[in-house]
């Protein structure tokens, strides 16, 4: 290799290899990030989850986000006109954790 040149085989055999060694590195990054994630505290994770889906910023986040504000709504009023009642969200979620633990 004169000069520094790459073979052209090699070349080949680099580029096929690039995208499998790509995809690995930014596997490994991913799990370490998510890793690094699952360790804050909720709070902070849903702040992070929340960060994360603005920052995709496309139209299906958006409709969810449109979908969702909508059902708050609905929710809200048939709260309001007595057809639902309140229950305490951190009571639901400990029972809803309790049934699927088992």
């Amino acid at each position: 290799m004169p000069g520094g040149e790459v073979q052209p085989r090699f070349k080949a055999l680099f580029r096929s290899r690039l995208p499998a060694a790509l995809e690995y590195c930014l596997s490994m990054d991913q799990a370490i990030i998510e890793r690094e994630a699952m360790s804050l505290p909720p709070r902070e994770r849903a702040l992070l989850a929340d960060s994360l889906l603005v920052s995709l910023d496309d139209e299906c986040v958006r409709d969810i986000e449109a979908a969702w504000a909508q059902e708050a709504e609905a929710r809200l009023e048939a709260y309001l006109r007595g057809e639902s009642k309140a229950v305490d969200g951190s009571l639901v979620l400990r029972e809803i954790r309790d049934r699927y633990a088992k």
